[in-house]
């Protein structure tokens, strides 16, 4: 078997298949037989390599535990592309509605993109339980960072200011979410600004010069079944 991957027919001189290819650009494969003088139809296909998608499985993540919690570890599995928290780890009172509570949870960390400053992210997101979850952007770890979460029991969605042991609520609605539906999010950063989208419409914005770099981070409260999936970074610039 002989390929190419600039779209052109394979010849008796090109490539031979050996094993499994790394594909690492967007390109048109196209492959066929050629034994003996004998060439076979070409097969193929093109592959578009979306360079803001992140593997969400692998050694590019790092999960943070809030100490005292139950249980004392949470449970990050990634199955088909879903990244899904399946204990039921969190701290607090579970009975407070307070959408000012602070609600120390889970995160699990991507460490590639620490430092980042400016750019767009989005994921799609969805829980099986009806708890808290979310995502923790310009992150540097559990006690510095921002958090965009809903909660489907207490009705709210929140966008707050973790900073040592500043906690600080800086926008709400009562909106929450539907248990075992997919919502599309998409965050927005831009120096102070920060707007984050659901399904395509305005959720929750706010200007705050706090922190200005980070990563982000998966965020689960005591919310068994928290799935993530399609996660995509772009960096200004």
């Amino acid at each position: 078997v002989r390929y190419t991957l600039d779209g052109s027919t394979p010849k008796a001189d090109s490539p031979p298949y050996r094993g499994p290819l790394t594909i690492s650009r967007t390109c048109t494969l196209n492959a066929r037989v050629i034994r003996d003088g004998i060439r076979g139809p070409v097969s193929g296909g093109s592959y578009t390599v979306d360079r803001d998608m992140v593997t969400l499985s692998g050694h590019d993540w790092r999960v943070h535990d809030t100490p005292g919690a139950g249980p004392p570890q949470s449970n990050w599995v990634v199955t088909d592309g879903v990244a899904a928290e399946m204990s039921n780890h969190y701290k607090g009172d579970a009975a407070d509605a307070d959408a000012q509570t602070e609600r120390p949870g889970t995160y699990r960390e991507y460490t590639p993109a620490a430092g980042a400053t400016d750019g767009e992210l989005s994921f799609d997101i969805a829980s099986d339980d009806d708890d808290g979850l979310g995502i923790a952007f310009r992150f540097t770890d559990p006690q510095h960072h921002y958090l965009w979460a809903m909660d489907s029991q207490r009705a709210f969605r929140v966008l707050a200011l973790k900073d040592g042991d500043r906690y600080a609520l800086l926008a709400r609605n009562a909106k929450g979410y539907t248990r075992g539906q997919w919502y599309a999010v998409r965050i927005v950063l831009r120096g102070p600004r920060m707007r984050v989208e659901v399904d395509g419409e305005v959720d929750l914005e706010v200007n705050d010069a706090t922190l200005a770099a980070g990563t982000f981070a998966f965020y689960s409260w005591g919310s068994t079944g928290a799935r993530f999936r399609n996660a995509k970074w772009h960096a200004d610039g």
